[in-house]
């Protein structure tokens, strides 16, 4: 069985989103009717998402987020990390990319604040720090942070996370990076 890590390392986008968060719940949570009626939720978001109407998939996600148990970190709780049991941690892995690819729609829909939002806690998944730079950028925001975050997801994942992007990403980027070692551009 392929890892978890190992697909979201592979995910060019928030499309694969259901995939992972399908792995990952049929692993963690066999038999658990949550996780199946948060699955069909995510399911059901993703076609919605392809057919472009963004406001209304980002609604099915939210939907699916609010179907997940409340966990103490959800709840704003203090908790000692060896309280933490497994479901905290297993909610959290499909809270993240539910979040995630409700981030990558806000980026898609050009609501740059929600998308930066919903992305600032995203940790180190290559395209979600793409997604994150991308709407600092249009934010305007503190060039900088914003070159610092699209340099993190460049490190992570390589130039082939910006191939199909707008190419004034790479081009702002290759201000504040230099290439890698034997190559002349980013």
């Amino acid at each position: 069985l392929t890892t978890v890590s190992e697909l979201g390392k592979r995910a060019k986008g928030w499309n694969d989103t259901l995939l992972l968060i399908d792995l990952h719940l049929a692993r963690e949570f066999v038999n658990n009717p949550v996780a199946e009626k948060v699955r069909k939720m995510c399911l059901d978001a993703d076609d919605t998402a392809r057919s472009k109407n963004y406001p209304d998939a980002i609604a099915k996600y939210w939907e699916a987020l609010d179907a997940l148990p409340a966990t103490a970190e959800s709840n704003g709780e203090d908790q000692d990390v060896e309280d933490q049991d497994d479901d905290d941690e297993h909610d959290s892995f499909a809270r993240l990319f539910i979040v995630g690819a409700v981030g990558n729609l806000n980026f898609l829909n050009a609501d740059y604040t929600a998308g930066a939002d919903n992305l600032r806690g995203i940790g180190t998944h290559p395209f979600g720090l793409l997604r994150f730079g991308q709407c600092l950028f249009e934010l305007g925001a503190d060039e900088e942070f914003a070159a610092d975050i699209l340099a993190q997801a460049y490190m992570l994942a390589g130039r082939e996370i910006f191939a199909e992007e707008d190419p004034k990403y790479i081009k702002f980027l290759s201000k504040f990076m230099r290439p890698p070692v034997g190559q002349t551009e980013l």
